[in-house]
């Protein structure tokens, strides 16, 4: 008689370090090549690559540089590397984001030990980076194969390659980024075929993936309030949007109309050069004293039942972008305006939302974290 293996899922630890330069951010060890070179990234709910930066990403070389962007990665050091030439990132290109990057199959392993990580997978995609537009190295967390040429030459994701290894239960992932703001620190969570149930708010609300393999992390915001301390509540949203989940950028991209709401609301002062917000530290300082907290009301899409709400204190927008984003560290508040096939929800929307995608059911668990 055959013994069916049943494997476990596997739960990625994070790095017990924040980094990033547009924010303090839960990051995970990777390891990658041989022999391994260690790497800090940030999980991609959109991509499907892993991106490592490589030592032309910090010229002239400074440890603070390399430390800065997580480590760095030099392929000319991994005996294992296959170099496939320079392609195109072709991720949030909706976003107004291009850049190109020098791509290949390595090895990888997940966490900074082995029996504090995950298995080693060969032969993954891996983009070399050195462009400031995304600072870190990325995992990518889609299942869609990779096509750099064309749809003959695809190559599969960490996902698929740990599913169709029979390391992982089902083809699944379930992630919340972490919160720097609250008392004692909270850092990410990352799981592969299954959920962490410590990490959520148990519900019995689940949505549909959309249709579109590269975008099925699509929920529609049904409202957005905010309410003080001393019980007043706004609504922010003048219109129902579809948004896309995306832990790839910070920011949250959200219709004009619903920005000039929050303007109104908090005082913000719209700066059109980098299409965000840079509020002075007499307002920071009000706007964290009198703490607003902001109810994101999610559902299947605009306007069907039934929905989830996830709310989000100011702490979780009072963010920092330091140099060479800005000539200093500056406060800003991680909200652009988007037109209709921009609408986002990022990674400061993640660190009080867990996101748990069930892709054979084409399920999609939006909960609080």
């Amino acid at each position: 008689m055959t013994t069916v293996n049943n494997p476990a899922p596997i739960s990625w630890a994070p790095s017990q370090w924040w980094d990033g330069q547009d924010g303090e951010w839960s990051s995970f060890d990777l390891r990658v090549g041989t022999p391994e070179q260690t790497v800090r990234v940030f999980p991609s709910t959109a991509g499907s690559a892993t991106w490592v930066v490589r030592p032309g990403g910090c010229e002239p070389p400074s440890q603070e540089c390399s430390g800065s962007r997580g480590g760095l990665f030099d392929q000319n050091r991994s005996s294992t590397w296959n170099e496939l030439g320079p392609y195109t990132l072709a991720l949030e290109q909706n976003l107004g984001r291009s850049g190109s990057g020098v791509f290949g199959l390595d090895t990888l392993s997940l966490g900074l030990t082995n029996t504090t990580g995950g298995p080693t997978l060969h032969s993954q995609i891996i983009a070399g980076i050195e462009t400031e537009k995304w600072y870190n190295g990325i995992l990518g967390l889609q299942q869609q194969p990779m096509n750099l040429s064309d749809f003959s030459d695809s190559q599969p994701t960490v996902l698929s390659t740990l599913r169709a290894k029979n390391l992982i239960p089902s083809l699944s992932w379930a992630y919340t980024a972490g919160a720097h703001y609250r008392s004692k620190g909270s850092f990410g969570s990352l799981t592969f075929g299954g959920s962490d149930l410590s990490k959520y708010i148990p519900t019995n609300v689940s949505f549909t993936l959309a249709p579109d393999v590269g975008r099925d992390l699509v929920v529609g915001i049904k409202s957005i309030t905010s309410t003080f301390v001393n019980g007043s509540v706004s609504s922010l949203l003048p219109s129902p949007t579809l948004a896309f989940i995306d832990s790839t950028v910070p920011y949250l991209y959200l219709p004009e109309d619903a920005c000039k709401a929050f303007e109104t609301e908090l005082g913000l002062v719209y700066d059109e050069e980098n299409n965000l917000y840079f509020p002075d530290e007499a307002l920071r300082q009000t706007l964290l004293n009198i703490n607003p907290q902001f109810t994101f009301r999610l559902g299947n899409d605009k306007l069907s039942e039934p929905s989830v709400d996830i709310t989000l204190p100011y702490s979780s927008f009072d963010l920092v972008m330091k140099p060479p984003m800005r000539d200093n560290a500056t406060s800003y508040f991680p909200l652009r305006r988007g037109n209709d096939s921009q609408i986002t929800l990022g990674r400061a929307f993640l660190q009080e939302a867990y996101a748990s995608p069930q892709i054979s059911s084409k399920r999609l668990l939006m909960a609080s974290a």
